[in-house]
């Protein structure tokens, strides 16, 4: 199966801007850790900042996705904002004026550049393959971040090893990837998309009505709606065990390890990415459910002790369970969607996917601050007296209390998941006929490709 060569393009020029962008987040997030004054707290507004922007401005860039017919134009500026936040960073750097708080500004730009780039990569993509075949290409999308996780920590971490922690390199080697892949996406020939009707059988639609619009498909659709609410519960919950990551394992290790971890996770996603490529599941709804209830055993598992080892393999399964998880998601939602909702669609997607994140930094980090100091000698607390023959005390147990508790709320939530009767109507019928409601739907403009009958 050959992919369209406007896609491999898109493919390629998204790996580029990705090296670059990543090498310097793990350096910045390492430097963002060690400047945090050692409070959890200070460190989570770092992934705060990067994702309340994106997650305010999901309805407004989603409808701007979809009124702008060519997106090539649209991730080339993203591209551009994204780059420009970084080279900020660097010149506060370079005059030795770079304090957290610049890191939770650039975080804050680079959110605005991120809330456009994906919406916008998914509506291209859905419209230059067929649908059966958004699994077998979503494995893919999946595989190029989860290559450049592979690579990027541990190059990262070999520059700040060999340059005494300087961030200067990670810088220019971010400047001349993005350029690279901005460049190279200007001579990309994507398809245009038609711009929205603007009216229906009541008249002409206002602004509002436009960005209400996806709002009121998903409410009229309750197992979509089903699946929405279960995927920002699992994502709660991923958004915290994303900012403990770091802390979980500098608590006992260093950065080195933390690299190490983190090119593990990426081989992880791309085996999964090959598997789901080879083996597309036929239910995607039992397929989220059975991965997503792993990967809290998973997460339960890794505060049993602080080990390295038992961290590279869980994060290794942990990971290869991620493609087919979003993959199935992304996949329903894709087939279920009229054309011209992509855009407004994905951008509220994402937002359900990534607005968790901000809730999670505002509650894991004086979670674990409050844990940390309750766990941290056996006499300090009943907990510590209780959970310490199990996990042990001492500087970061107390987040290790979080990743058991997180995990198992997470298994149970998925195991009620496979037993609902509403997303199971999602396997049992194609999505097609089993979310589309009976009541009336406006009009759609001529020529407008509907997946949804």
């Amino acid at each position: 199966m050959r992919a369209p060569l406007p896609l491999v393009a898109l493919w390629l020029s998204q790996t580029l801007s990705l090296v670059g962008s990543d090498l310097t987040r793990f350096g910045v997030g390492v430097w963002a850790y060690n400047n945090s004054q050692g409070s959890v707290t200070n460190f989570a507004w770092v992934t705060v900042m990067a994702e309340t922007p994106a997650l305010l401005l999901a309805p407004f860039t989603g409808l701007l996705i979809d009124r702008v017919g060519s997106k090539r134009w649209l991730l080339f500026l993203a591209d551009v904002v994204a780059l420009s936040a970084s080279l900020w960073l660097w010149w506060h750097y370079r005059e030795g004026t770079l304090t957290i708080a610049h890191v939770w500004v650039a975080n804050s730009v680079q959110s605005v550049a991120n809330s456009i780039q994906w919406p916008a990569f998914m509506a291209t993509m859905t419209r230059l393959v067929n649908d059966d075949d958004l699994i077998h290409f979503g494995a893919v999308n999946e595989a190029i971040p989860a290559l450049v996780m592979l690579v990027a920590p541990s190059v990262s971490a070999a520059v700040l090893s060999s340059t005494n922690g300087d961030l200067t390199p990670l810088f220019v080697i971010e400047l001349v990837t993005c350029v690279v892949g901005s460049l190279s996406l200007l001579g990309v020939k994507l398809p245009t998309a038609d711009a929205p009707s603007g009216g229906g059988a009541s008249g002409p639609q206002t602004v509002m009505d436009d960005l209400l619009e996806p709002a009121r498909f998903i409410l009229a659709r309750p197992p979509l709606l089903l699946l929405l609410a279960f995927m920002a519960t699992c994502n709660l919950a991923n958004g915290m065990i994303r900012i403990l990551f770091t802390p979980l394992i500098m608590a006992f290790s260093n950065t080195s390890a933390l690299a190490t971890v983190l090119t593990l996770s990426g081989t992880g996603a791309i085996a999964g990415s090959i598997a789901l490529s080879q083996f597309s599941p036929t239910k995607p709804v039992r397929t989220i459910m059975l991965c997503s209830a792993a990967q809290g055993v998973l997460l339960a598992a890794v505060g049993a002790q602080p080990s390295t080892l038992l961290i590279l393999a869980v994060a290794f399964l942990y990971m290869s369970l991620i493609p087919a998880v979003r993959v199935c998601r992304q996949c329903i939602f894709q087939h279920a969607t009229p054309a011209k909702l992509h855009g407004r669609i994905f951008a509220m997607f994402r937002a359900v996917r990534e607005g968790c994140v901000p809730l999670a930094g505002l509650a894991a980090g004086p979670l674990a601050d409050r844990l940390e100091s309750l766990m941290e000698h056996a006499n300090a607390s009943q907990l510590a007296a209780m959970c310490g023959p199990w996990i042990g005390v001492g500087k970061g147990r107390g987040v290790a209390v979080l990743f058991v508790v997180i995990g198992s709320v997470y298994t149970l939530i998925s195991l009620a998941g496979l037993t609902s009767a509403g997303l199971a109507q999602l396997d049992d019928n194609a999505p097609k006929h089993s979310v589309t409601p009976p009541q009336h739907e406006p009009p759609k403009a001529a020529g407008t490709k509907s997946k949804v009958q």
